[in-house]
């Protein structure tokens, strides 16, 4: 029970004649001067503990909505971090791309160069080779002709040796330049 400071100060001067200073002042601090200080009913205890519980799941709610809109507001930013980063992943690799079609197409080029200048060279040394075989040939059936001259008057059987001696060279270098022909064709072919 509170009371106000005119009842307690009205109730302490009629203890005081009766018990005396010391024992009224005892009997006074029994009784609260402060509503704080009062005994909590369990009606009072329920009615305050259900503002409470209200107030608290109120709070509740509120944080809770506010911890959402920040974890929907990280996961839009994640999501925003991890596109752009796969946007710079997939253009670095594009580049990577590009650079090494770039190197593949410039190294095809140099092959194709390099190819190009190894079957012009292989030509060259086949049209050598074929004009030495010629002069070559061109020589050996002069000084065979030579010596036929000089020897007219030998025995038949010695002009058939000749003849075959011929055909066998032309047959010879017929072969040697069909051969050298099929090859050039060949080489014509894989430019």
């Amino acid at each position: 029970m509170v009371l106000d400071a005119r009842r307690r100060s009205s109730l302490y001067g009629k203890f005081v004649p009766l018990l005396g200073e010391d024992d009224a002042n005892a009997l006074m601090s029994e009784f609260t001067d402060n509503e704080a200080d009062q005994l909590v009913t369990r009606q009072f205890l329920r009615a305050e503990l259900g503002t409470t519980s209200a107030g608290l799941r109120s709070e509740f709610h509120v944080s809770i909505d506010a911890l959402r809109s920040d974890f929907h507001a990280s996961n839009g930013d994640l999501r925003s971090e991890f596109h752009a980063s796969i946007g710079e992943l997939r253009s670095e690799v594009h580049a990577s791309i590009d650079a090494l079609r770039s190197e593949v197409h410039a190294s095809i080029g140099e092959l194709r160069s390099e190819f190009h200048a190894s079957i012009d060279a292989l030509r060259s040394e086949f049209h050598t080779a074929l004009a030495e075989y010629r002069a070559e040939s061109n020589r050996r059936f002069e000084s065979l002709e030579a010596r036929m001259a000089g020897v007219e008057g030998q025995l038949a059987d010695l002009r058939v040796e000749m003849a075959d001696r011929f055909r066998q060279q032309t047959v010879v270098f017929g072969g040697a330049f069909a051969a050298m022909t099929a090859v050039l064709g060949t080489l014509i072919t894989l430019t």
